[in-house]
């Protein structure tokens, strides 16, 4: 079947960017739940990296059989988080990114689903759910997403309610 061609447009999002709400072109209807669920979400502040590293770690294993997913901004960082919680803590985590599509990335994008620990940037902010219980979710906020990006990560998980801890480095005298 071949449709006729049009002038007209209609975007679908459940996270529509703040920035076309509003503008002339556009005509935004919202339509709302009339249930939301509410997730947990704790704001801690760290002073260095050393100990914010610590931290997920000691969380991590006091929690050895639950799943859990860190979000980071910064391949570099990733790389640097995956290979001292390895050396450091025996705790094992697969990368997920723009530059590491293994195992990970393809069951979250084919079957909704993660199975085992992981690191990712924000590769993962659009287009996936994830549908299997995670348990805990630390973002690492170092100032290089908005707080739209923080709501779309968080709200990636669509049958499970994870405790999301973001997890900030403080500033000056913050």
């Amino acid at each position: 079947i071949k449709f006729p061609a049009s002038k007209q447009y209609v975007y679908v999002s459940a996270t529509p960017e703040h920035y076309l709400i509003g503008s002339e072109i556009n005509k935004y209807y919202k339509i709302e739940k009339k249930e939301e669920v509410k997730r947990d979400v704790i704001i801690c502040y760290f002073r260095s990296k050393k100990v914010l590293r610590k931290k997920i770690a000691e969380m991590v294993k006091q929690n050895k059989d639950k799943r859990h997913i860190i979000c980071n901004n910064d391949k570099n960082e990733n790389t640097n988080l995956y290979l001292h919680y390895k050396e450091k803590y025996q705790i094992n985590f697969e990368l997920v990114s723009s530059d590491n599509k293994g195992g990970a990335y393809t069951r979250i994008v084919s079957d909704s689903s993660v199975d085992e620990n992981i690191i990712t940037t924000s590769i993962l902010n659009d287009g996936v759910n994830i549908n299997n219980e995670i348990d805990c979710v630390y973002i690492i906020d170092n100032y290089t997403q908005s707080i739209f990006d923080l709501y779309q990560f968080s709200s990636r998980f669509r049958k499970s309610f994870p405790t999301v801890y973001i997890m900030r480095y403080m500033m000056g005298n913050e």
